[in-house]
């Protein structure tokens, strides 16, 4: 699986500060944290920075996050590409309705010759990384499964034909006939975005020891990058070790 920034919240900070007529100056170079600082500002007009514990950007964030005063992180979002990632992952991911997704489609990209798949084809559950057992067990019904599909793909096409459907509809409609013989370790890719709001949610909740492995995976390699695009939201969590059985997982633990 392959995890990769690919967009973030950069706001205008020139123009946040003549709106305040210079009372409050951005402490960064206009990263989300100073929108989201200057939009709590804004509830209270407090933009001389009147409270010495909040005088700063973290410690007028780490407030925030203590009041619950969540909304505020709705301001500024990040977006990543996942690459290689199961269908059993996206399956869950898009469970999390305050994300927007998009996602490579198999009606238009046939899945089992794509380019970004891994080398075997197929995507291994974490637990069976390393089972060589497990491993051959796995590729034989991946072979198995797109054996099946690239046979149910021609008679899809012999049945669009038989039907009298050709061109492109002919072929998404093969497509998405064949693809009932891919199972949930079939690669995928999507781009998600979500707000800082949304993220700390998605991180309760999947980054813990209870959560899908892969997803979980997912989680603490999204709440790295996350981190260090955006330091001052999200410093009140780490990532820790804690053993599950003789194995060692990590975690997101609020700190």
């Amino acid at each position: 699986m392959r995890v990769t920034l690919v967009g973030y919240t950069q706001a205008h900070w020139g123009n946040m500060e003549d709106e305040t007529n210079g009372q409050w100056k951005a402490e960064g170079d206009g990263d989300a944290a100073d929108l989201v600082e200057f939009a709590g500002r804004q509830c209270y007009e407090s933009w001389n920075r009147p409270n010495p514990d909040t005088a700063t950007n973290v410690g007028y964030i780490r407030n925030l996050l203590t009041q619950r005063h969540l909304s505020v992180l709705e301001h500024g979002s990040l977006s990543f590409r996942v690459s290689n990632a199961s269908r059993s992952l996206t399956h869950e991911l898009v469970r999390h309705r305050h994300f927007s997704f998009s996602q490579v489609s198999q009606r238009y990209v046939n899945p089992v010759d794509s380019q970004y798949t891994s080398p075997t084809g197929y995507v291994t559950p974490p637990l069976f990384v390393g089972d060589q057992v497990a491993e051959n067990l796995l590729t034989r019904t991946w072979m198995d499964a797109v054996t099946g599909y690239r046979a149910l793909l021609v008679r899809a096409e012999q049945r669009c034909e038989e039907e009298g459907i050709v061109g492109h509809r002919a072929k998404k409609m093969a497509r998405e006939a064949a693809r009932a013989a891919l199972p949930n370790m079939t690669p995928t890719s999507i781009v998600v975005t979500a707000n800082h709001h949304a993220w700390l949610d998605f991180f309760a909740k999947r980054g813990t020891v209870d959560a899908d492995a892969e997803i979980r995976m997912l989680a603490v390699e999204m709440f790295r990058q996350c981190k260090r695009a955006e330091p001052n939201i999200y410093d009140r969590w780490t990532v820790e070790v804690v053993q599950v059985g003789r194995m060692n997982v990590e975690v997101i633990v609020n700190v």
